[in-house]
């Protein structure tokens, strides 16, 4: 009987291991987790401090951060400014009511991007890093979504009312 032990845990390690191999990529796939993007939010408000800025308030469960949700959707499925109906990113911001007088939107991608990534590839791009670094803007909605094969999608949509 000492043996049985070891056999049973080792089969039940291995059959674990191909039940999970087996999973459909679309059983992984769905929106980041809060954490990652409670991370990536740090993470840009620790750059805009460097830089002498105001951190930008993010709200988990505000209308601007529902918004940057469908966004992340959306450029999993197109990656482009422009919204798979053929609608202006911006018109996310009229979907959900939100007023404001200044926004804009950064959007990456990569293989299992994570938070310090995304955030280092927007930093270098000198576009992205004007809209992470731009004073007028006040609030921030992020969110990233996972496709199930490996690849993260990012966005960050900026937004002064």
């Amino acid at each position: 009987m000492p043996h049985l032990l070891p056999k049973t845990l080792c089969f039940l390690l291995i059959s674990t291991a191909l039940c999970l191999a087996l999973l459909p990529a679309s059983a992984l796939a769905g929106e980041g987790s809060w954490e990652e993007q409670e991370e990536a939010v740090q993470l840009l408000n620790d750059l805009r401090e460097r830089q002498g800025l105001a951190p930008l308030h993010w709200n988990p469960s505000s209308r601007l951060q529902q918004a940057a949700r469908v966004r992340a959707r959306e450029i999993a499925r197109s990656f482009s400014h422009t919204r798979p109906d053929g609608r202006s990113c911006g018109s996310v911001l009229d979907d959900f009511g939100i007023a404001f007088s200044r926004w804009g939107e950064n959007i990456a991608y990569g293989t299992r991007m994570t938070p310090a990534q995304a955030i280092g590839s927007w930093s270098r791009s000198q576009g992205h890093r004007e809209n992470m670094l731009e004073p007028l803007f006040r609030e921030v909605g992020l969110a990233s979504w996972h496709d199930g094969r490996g690849s993260v999608y990012w966005i960050q949509i900026f937004l002064t009312r």
